[in-house]
């Protein structure tokens, strides 16, 4: 269900990169005259001055380019730094009966969860969006709070080790299993478990995701109410 992973090629222009610095200017020989110019036209003057401003230019937006690269490079550290320290869990979902992905993406926009909901076989799954800290465990326990009597299983990966528990109101957190909360879903589960697929690529391969950032809280009432009528 998901789409494979194919590694990037080596952009060929970073090979063909020292080959465009080749000096082209060609140098005065001794038959030149050795006579010293001590004025210039204005229109030489012009051009040197836009040849200088040319060069500062591209000087400019090649440091603006390293300036952007090193930015998101750090970032990416530091979002990979936290992940293997466990600070932030790499991925965080819980799976639950409510489906389709439609009316769970509306459930979590009325508990205040940031969620991305699709539906599979077995029900709906939200893939948590604040995976700081405990945030993950906050959240499905205000599910369960806010949806009394509506079960659900919460998956993490922290430094890729991969907890399930179960919650449910007013009842004992459980632990799972996760080898056997993976084996009865659907196969895109454990690939956003284990950090093979995203949800970019489930929507891309024809997998219909909700957003709950993209509903208001008018349009997950109205989401509430028109499967409501349905039940």
């Amino acid at each position: 269900m998901c789409a494979d992973h194919e590694g990037l090629s080596e952009d060929s222009s970073y090979k063909n990169f020292a080959n465009n610095g080749k000096n082209s200017n060609n140098s005065s020989n001794s038959k030149e005259s050795k006579e010293v110019r001590t004025s210039f036209t204005d229109k030489e003057l012009e051009d040197a001055l836009l040849g200088f401003e040319k060069e500062f230019n591209d000087e400019q937006k090649h440091d603006s380019v390293d300036d952007v690269v090193n930015k998101i490079e750090q970032a990416n550290f530091e979002e990979d730094l936290e992940g293997l320290l466990g600070k932030k869990a790499k991925c965080a979902l819980f799976l639950t009966v409510m489906e389709p992905g439609e009316l769970l993406a509306a459930f979590c926009k009325m508990a205040g969860i940031r969620a991305k909901c699709f539906s599979d076989e077995n029900g709906g799954v939200a893939v948590l969006c604040d995976l700081d800290e405990d945030n993950p465990e906050k959240s499905v326990k205000r599910f369960t709070e806010y949806f009394r009597g509506i079960p659900a299983i919460l998956m993490v990966n922290r430094a890729n080790k991969i907890d399930a528990k179960v919650y449910e109101y007013k009842k004992e957190v459980q632990d799972a299993i996760p080898p056997m909360v993976l084996t009865m879903s659907a196969r895109c589960v454990e690939d956003l478990m284990i950090c093979y697929a995203t949800v970019e690529d489930l929507k891309e391969s024809g997998i219909e995701v909700t957003y709950t950032d993209d509903l208001s809280d008018e349009q997950a009432k109205e989401i509430f109410y028109k499967y409501g009528k349905k039940m």
